[in-house]
């Protein structure tokens, strides 16, 4: 396995690569860098979590990290409800704790915490609109798909939860004709060699309900634990 100076190594060269790209699109405008904010704590964390989310939405021209920025404004990232959701269902897995309304009903310092431990990568690395288009999709990840998969690569994660992007990615990870191992609600489950791979509805959206939240962790630690 990929050590952790390796792995910082990667990550920043990755960047690199993004920011080449993206200035290749606009260079005024600058990408919004992913990943993971501790690479230490991620790599020494089982099971290890992505998400993979659509678009940055930023108006000010980009050029910041978002993991850093999400660590980094704990208060803000309570009240964020795409970060609420991702904050709630990865503290659940890493944390072996079973979905309790009560225990999760709200946030705290501690849980944000748990973003420090985790991958997340956008399909477009570009700041967007607060309102993202399939057609405008499909065409970043195109431009996209090889640094993406070379994140995938080096995160190497257990588990991957697609918000409403894994129609992106299908075909290139496991085939079209490829059917869930399991379909929860509004929830597919697939495998690829041996990584959970969750094809869910974005965390902004009301159908990544509780009930999502509550399957993705009890799925995820009888795997785990």
């Amino acid at each position: 396995m990929i050590t952790a100076e390796e792995l910082k190594k990667v990550q920043t060269e990755i960047h690199n690569k993004i920011e080449k790209v993206g200035l290749t699109q606009n260079d005024s405008v600058y990408p919004i860098y992913d990943g993971v904010y501790d690479i230490d704590l991620y790599l020494g964390t089982i099971p290890r979590i992505m998400w993979v989310l659509k678009e940055p939405v930023d108006e000010d021209g980009g050029g910041w990290e978002i993991m850093k920025h999400i660590a980094g404004h704990p208060d803000e990232s309570c009240r964020v409800p795409t970060w609420r959701k991702m904050i709630k269902t990865s503290y659940g897995i890493i944390n072996h704790q079973p979905w309790n309304e009560e225990l999760f009903r709200h946030i705290d310092r501690k849980m944000v915490k748990t973003v420090e431990k985790i991958a997340y990568i956008n399909l477009s690395k570009m700041p967007g609109d607060k309102r993202s288009v399939d057609s405008k999709l499909k065409k970043n990840y195109a431009l996209w798909r090889n640094i993406l998969f070379e994140q995938i690569e080096a995160y190497d994660p257990q588990i991957i939860i697609f918000g409403n992007t894994f129609k992106f990615f299908k075909e290139d990870m496991i085939g079209l004709d490829i059917e869930p191992i399991k379909i929860v609600g509004y929830l597919d489950i697939y495998e690829r060699n041996g990584v959970l791979l969750f094809d869910a509805y974005h965390p902004s959206s009301s159908k990544f309900s509780n009930d999502c939240i509550k399957t993705i962790i009890e799925i995820s630690l009888k795997r785990y634990c």
